[in-house]
């Protein structure tokens, strides 16, 4: 296995690509789950905090 250094890796590209994932899967948990908005962030935030 190769072991690539963090300034090796272009994070930037990889922050960008995901940037709006978080607000999709919100916006899925009210939708499809029937969670209210509050509820949701904080279920995302006890993963991403």
């Amino acid at each position: 296995m190769e072991v690539t250094t963090l300034d090796a890796i272009d994070s930037d590209s990889f922050k960008n690509a995901a940037s709006g994932a978080v607000s999709w899967y919100i916006e899925q948990l009210v939708s499809q789950k029937g969670m209210s908005e509050d509820d949701a962030k904080a279920y995302v935030a006890a993963f991403t905090s």
